[in-house]
């Protein structure tokens, strides 16, 4: 039996990079006639619950002072609440002195060290560990004279978890700013973190690392495990202001066999609909991929147990593949929306069975969609979901019997 999570994760990634091959499969001798049954259409649900968080930060530490004849030299005290990297400014904003800054741990080991001579600001970025009293010395940079100045200490904002979000509004403050996400996926499978809502004339950077601190996507488009925890950074490179992280999940996959259409959709770059198909018997299937629109740019294929492609595709109008199957044997196919938002929509993958699967399209009866939802939080009272398990297997029982033709005794 084909494992469809595990080929899923061993397709090849769809480009258009080298040669492009159909393979058909074993063509038949004679062109076959296909199965005239009423339409079984599955449109795939793609509503997604938006859930939304905003990240919040802690208040900087500032200290604003004045050093001069009767007091040369200032000390403070800092005790990080966390291990991370703090950012600290140091602002000369007065005087004719300048100022002359050191930063040491509980050690004596300095960790940043400058001056100022000149009205303006410097920033350090100092690794810090948590709970260890960290001591800022302020001094002039001349030997006598008046300064004011202020030390601001940015406190790095603690990893939130995203999990459960599409959408996570944020902000960076300062410069060299790193904010840092988890997430861990149900479904494995490609995701895509891009950000939008950017205040204007800021450049930010997306990546996501692995439990081991690799990185793995390319501009946030990144395939994923489920169940491995990821890290997701989001880093200042110029420019402060406001942004929104935005998560393009993977759906999970949808089960085709029994239906002539498939609709769906793709609401984000780089996303990857995955279908299973198990033939229900021997001969060639043909399936037929339209876009809702013309311009719509899409691309897909057929694999087989042994994740061979049986044929790939790629147009902006109407697709057609051909392949010859084996009855009782799943296939998997995937839908590529490559990397413009203009390939965003709606499609349709239309389906032709052999004339042989007839019985099999007639007798077949399409899952019912749920009609009590049960939300993560709460659990279904045992007993009611055993009388909707047995109600729901009576009425396929009956719809089963109904589908049969009647039998004619032979015996006298």
């Amino acid at each position: 039996m084909l494992n469809i999570r595990k080929l899923k994760m061993s397709l090849p990634v769809l480009t258009l990079s080298g040669v492009i091959v159909f393979s058909p499969g074993v063509c038949a001798e004679e062109e076959e006639e296909y199965a005239q049954t009423p339409d079984q259409i599955l449109t795939v649900d793609n509503s997604v619950t938006a859930a939304e968080f905003t990240n919040k930060e802690a208040d900087p530490v500032v200290y604003e002072d004045n050093l001069n004849a009767s007091a040369p030299s200032k000390s403070y005290a800092f005790i990080p609440p966390a291990d991370g990297d703090y950012v600290i400014y140091f602002d000369f904003s007065a005087g004719n002195a300048g100022i002359n800054y050191s930063v040491t741990d509980s050690y004596g080991n300095s960790s940043a060290s400058g001056y100022r001579w000149e009205y303006g600001t410097n920033a350090e970025t100092v690794s810090m560990t948590a709970n260890i009293t960290y001591t800022i010395d302020m001094g002039p940079y001349n030997d006598s004279g008046y300064s004011k100045f202020s030390i601001t200490i940015y406190s790095p904002k603690k990893a939130a978890d995203i999990t459960d979000f599409t959408e996570v509004h944020d902000r960076v403050t300062y410069q060299g700013e790193r904010n840092a996400y988890t997430f861990t996926p149900s479904i494995s499978g490609q995701y895509n973190f891009y950000l939008s809502d950017v205040t204007s004339n800021i450049s930010l950077t997306c990546k996501v690392c692995d439990p081991f601190s690799n990185e793995i996507s390319d501009n946030g488009v990144a395939s994923l495990t489920a169940g491995e925890t990821y890290s997701i950074y989001v880093s200042q490179e110029d420019g402060l202001g406001r942004y929104t992280l935005n998560i393009g999940r993977q759906k999970d996959i949808a089960t085709i066999e029994g239906y002539t259409a498939v609709k769906d959709s793709f609401a984000f770059e780089h996303q990857i609909n995955y279908y299973s198909f198990t033939a229900p018997v021997d001969g060639t299937y043909t399936f037929t991929l339209t876009p809702s629109r013309s311009g719509q740019f899409l691309i897909y294929g057929l694999y087989d147990v042994a994740s061979n492609e049986l044929f790939r595709k790629y147009d902006d109008t109407e697709m057609t593949g051909t392949a010859d199957l084996t009855g009782g044997t799943m296939y998997a196919l995937s839908v590529l929306e490559p990397d413009d938002y203009s390939s965003l929509g709606d499609y349709t993958l239309q389906i032709r069975y052999p004339v042989r699967a007839a019985g099999f399209l007639n007798s077949f009866v399409p899952a019912p969609p749920s009609t009590e939802a049960v939300s993560e939080n709460e659990t279904e009272d045992p007993e009611m979901a055993e009388l909707r398990r047995q109600n729901e297997q009576l009425q396929s029982e009956l719809d089963s019997l109904k589908a049969q033709p009647g039998e004619t005794s032979t015996e006298g």
